[in-house]
């Protein structure tokens, strides 16, 4: 049975409440660090997406410290790094990009600060399944332990009617602003498992203050494998088709389906 919203997909939806976005790949086996960085850094390619390089001593104060990233506390942005970090900036993947890629002996992490600056994930992703092409020249023994991707929709409600404009009954937490005088703060998790990739999926609320609320849709989804690249039973191509078809194409499944149908029209653009 057809859906009235089957008609939007991700190429016809462009949300300006997508405010974060982290692809993250860990691996073990990277004997080889330095040179790894040193080709990244001497990369035509990597050259024409990130204009500078900094390294950094210590993990780097999270993104969630900054004051347009939703503050939710509902799952950590960061781990531990057991290396250095190798920090690439200005980003010129897309015109308007605020992305940075961190390198460590662990992974590489992508991170995509939106805020309306985002045309979609195709290009962030052709890019990462890239760089491990790069990694894999070096270290060519390497075993790809985990993908994840995380997306992060934030806006700020003064009341249940500004929530219900882009969320619609799917998103359960907003029945709590029924009694908006005593709310502070709600949230529920869900954890759904389909062809092995696990997702959190998270709505969550709180009161900043007496005028606004803060509203987060938080999607974390990943995989967990070992020695897919050491045997050879992945190629980069099915990378590829992991992280942008399979792993993403269920996020947005998520996120539309607790958005309102007049938000989703509203996002909707042709071509």
């Amino acid at each position: 049975m057809s859906n009235i919203k089957d008609q939007y997909t991700r190429k016809n939806i462009k949300s300006d409440i997508l405010k974060l976005i982290i692809m993250r790949l860990d691996f073990s086996g990277v004997i080889k660090f330095d040179d790894f960085v040193e080709k990244l850094r001497t990369s035509e390619y990597i050259n024409r997406y990130f204009k500078k390089i900094k390294r950094l001593k210590k993990i780097p104060q999270s993104c969630s410290q900054e004051e347009d990233y939703p503050k939710n506390g509902t799952l950590p942005i960061y781990r531990e790094a057991s290396s250095d970090i190798y920090r690439f900036v200005d980003c010129k993947i897309e015109e308007t990009s605020k992305a940075f890629l961190d390198v460590t002996k662990d992974g590489i992490i992508l991170n995509i600060l939106c805020d309306g600056a985002y045309s979609g994930s195709e290009r962030y992703t052709r890019f990462m399944v890239d760089v491990v092409g790069i990694l894999l020249d070096v270290n060519s023994y390497i075993s790809l332990e985990r993908v994840g991707i995380r997306k992060i929709d934030s806006f700020e409600a003064k009341n249940k009617d500004d929530v219900s404009a882009v969320f619609d009954e799917n998103f359960v937490v907003k029945e709590d602003l029924n009694v908006i005088e005593q709310f502070r703060e709600s949230t529920k998790t869900s954890i759904y498992c389909e062809n092995d990739v696990l997702y959190n999926v998270v709505q969550h609320m709180s009161k900043i203050n007496d005028d606004q609320i803060r509203v987060v849709f938080d999607v974390d989804s990943y995989i967990v494998f070992d020695d897919s690249f050491e045997d050879k039973s992945m190629s980069l191509d099915q990378l590829y088709e992991l992280m942008y078809v399979k792993m993403q194409d269920k996020m947005f499944d998520f996120f539309k389906d607790v958005t309102s149908v007049s938000y989703l029209q509203r996002c909707k653009h042709e071509g």
